[in-house]
């Protein structure tokens, strides 16, 4: 429910889905469906919202490729907004020329979104060059040892599947990315407040842009907003009380110092693809969470929201990323993220497609 659940155990109404690989844990969020029908063969292709890592949490989790394409690439026009800065639509598939062929369809501009002054788009499935061949691939060491959070057999498969590029020709080197351990942080002071304004108050509409807007949208939630507010996700709940809070008290400060720093955050990660190719790191610090076996606020909150430490960054600094399956453990899907330049989102697919196909050699 409103997409605010990186788990999905708040979908409404029930029942919630389960993953795919084993029903006692989550497939992951907020894109569960889309990840589940790919994973059971329901459906080839689907589109994802990814606002903190709703497309790559579930790729992760329930076993699938999803990209997360540069901020602006893939037009939001028609969808839920939860806040502009971080919002954005991607595929998802089995394999990365499906994911290159559907992001061919939806990407460039479509003249309604105001993301997109100057986007262009390309052929993505035709233009893929899996040779890895003097390619340089950078691990992000603080991606890996999260207290508390990470585990070691995630840290160790995403690292051996990262050794493979080596095999392929390519330079692996670690590298440090030290903001990235603010990332989260950063996207939080955006979302709580950003999103409270956005997906709660102005539902989902927004002002001060030009644009496509959904009068009929806006209408529908905004009456059911006023008669069924009880009925949000306590997520969601959580958010507005959070940035109603941070707007009125620090008069929307940390929400300004958030856009300022999300400038920092882009721009470490842009010195290190000067020297790199791509970036890559584990999606998620852990394989997929238990499903809710609880009531407490502490466990509900540490399901729904505790995953995002190395997805959130990425929607903040909109640079592309995919996760893409490199194993399992204990019967559980591992996802590692391939991240690259802004609007180079070809060299991102490139990189995975280039993965793909050196697990069937």
């Amino acid at each position: 429910a409103f997409c605010f659940d990186g788990a999905a155990v708040t979908c409404y109404p029930g029942p919630q889905p389960t993953n795919p690989h084993d029903p006692a844990y989550c497939a992951g969020g907020s894109s569960a469906g889309s990840a589940i029908v790919l994973v059971t063969g329901e459906a080839d292709m689907a589109i994802g919202g990814d606002n903190g890592g709703s497309i790559r949490i579930p790729a992760s989790w329930s076993g699938c490729y999803g990209l997360k394409p540069t901020w602006g690439l893939v037009p939001w026009t028609g969808a839920f907004s939860i806040e502009t800065t971080i919002d954005h639509l991607g595929p998802m598939a089995m394999n990365v020329q499906d994911c290159a062929s559907l992001l061919s369809v939806i990407a460039g501009a479509d003249g309604l979104d105001p993301r997109q002054p100057q986007v262009t788009s390309s052929d993505y499935l035709n233009n893929l060059e899996p040779s890895m061949k003097g390619k340089r691939v950078g691990i992000v060491t603080e991606a890996f040892g999260w207290e508390g959070m990470s585990q070691p057999d995630v840290d160790a498969t995403v690292r051996e599947a990262a050794k493979r590029y080596e095999s392929l020709g390519a330079s692996v080197e670690e590298v440090s990315v030290p903001m990235h351990r603010d990332g989260i942080v950063i996207w939080s002071a955006i979302a709580h407040e950003g999103g409270t304004y956005k997906m709660v108050a102005s539902n989902a509409m927004g002002t001060n842009a030009k644009g496509y807007y959904s009068v009929s949208l806006a209408e529908a939630y905004g009456k059911a907003r006023g008669a069924q507010s009880r009925d949000y996700p306590n997520t969601v709940k959580l958010t507005a009380m959070i940035g109603a809070y941070m707007s009125r008290r620090y008069n929307v400060s940390y929400y300004a110092k958030g856009q300022n720093l999300s400038r920092r955050l882009k721009e470490s990660y842009d010195n290190a693809l000067t020297k790199y190719d791509v970036l890559v790191f584990p999606t998620t610090p852990m394989k997929a969470m238990p499903q809710l076996g609880g009531d407490t606020m502490e466990e509900y909150f540490a399901t729904t929201l505790g995953m995002l430490t190395n997805t959130a960054p990425l929607n903040v600094s909109g640079h592309p990323a995919i996760s893409v399956p490199v194993g399992t453990s204990e019967g559980l899907p591992v996802g590692m993220t391939i991240m690259g330049r802004h609007f180079d989102d070809q060299t991102v697919l490139s990189a995975a497609l280039a993965f793909q196909e050196s697990l069937s050699k």
